[in-house]
């Protein structure tokens, strides 16, 4: 099997018997040969408990056995998602990808130089993609020890400057977007 682009994907739902394919093998191959810790829940109408160790053995992260409640499954889906966020090592997004273990943010196989600031107020929006965050939220994100005094209009320099280095027109930006009386978000999906 070859190594398919899989950094979009946020998590995986995954049949421990596939009619042609073999799940467990699936799950083992995505931890081991692909590296990815991208989240994996497995689902099986099997429920002894050596399939259910088994799946958690090969890099599951849980196993819901059927029949199950669609909400205790999808409140499953976002716990899982969730931490698997907190421990998120690399965000990438067409092109810009920000490295958390060495503090680097790369724009189309370049390295960019950001501030500390900079870096913090780009990882933040990047973590949370497609949702609008306020210059409150922001504020509180930076500077959480209220360390000094900070006006709204900090955080408007902070991303002007950022703007200035991600994207390709500034004035016109497509990454970091304003949203008129609310804040910022940072764009990953046009149809928003």
């Amino acid at each position: 099997m070859c190594k398919p682009q899989i950094s979009f994907i946020t998590g995986m739902l995954l049949e421990q018997h596939l009619p042609k394919l073999d799940g467990n093998s699936l799950c083992h191959e995505i931890r081991t040969k692909w590296k990815s810790d991208m989240p994996i829940i497995f689902i099986s109408a099997i429920s002894e408990k050596k399939e259910i160790i088994e799946g958690l053995r090969l890099g599951a992260d849980d196993f819901v056995t059927k029949p199950f409640d669609p909400e205790e499954l999808m409140a499953r889906i976002r716990t899982v998602i969730r931490r698997a966020g907190e421990h998120c090592l690399k965000i990438s997004y067409f092109g810009l990808t920000l490295k958390q273990r060495k503090r680097e943010v790369w724009l189309e196989g370049k390295k960019l130089q950001l501030t500390k600031t900079e870096y913090r107020l780009l990882y933040f929006l990047m973590k949370n993609p497609n949702q609008v965050l306020t210059r409150q939220q922001l504020i509180e994100r930076l500077y959480p020890l209220n360390e000094k005094h900070v006006y709204d209009r900090t955080i408007d320099v902070h991303i002007k400057k950022l703007r200035e280095k991600i994207e390709k027109r500034p004035s016109s930006p497509t990454r970091i977007i304003t949203v008129r009386g609310l804040g910022y978000m940072f764009q990953v999906d046009e149809d928003f």
